[in-house]
């Protein structure tokens, strides 16, 4: 089965952050899927390591965090782009 690659945007749009947010969580977890090099300035990321690390993530529910349902549902939104 072929690997469906995402780009940091894509990644940052399905998790509803800005790509410094990515790049925040890179550096600061390091569970985090690592990305795959497409190129000398180009990287990528497996959509099943971003999907297994989301669905890993405890569920926040409490005020001002993300409720896990929306995160879940960009990222069927991009699965089905794909």
């Amino acid at each position: 089965m072929d690997k469906i690659l995402y780009r940091p945007h894509e990644v940052a749009a399905a998790l509803g952050i800005s790509r410094a947010g990515l790049a925040r969580i890179r550096a600061r977890d390091p569970n985090f899927p690592r990305p795959v090099q497409l190129g000398p300035r180009a990287v990528a990321y497996v959509r099943t390591e971003i999907e297994d690390y989301v669905l890993a993530q405890p569920r926040a529910t409490a005020a001002g965090s993300r409720p896990a349902k929306a995160i879940d549902a960009r990222m069927a939104k991009h699965r089905e782009a794909a």
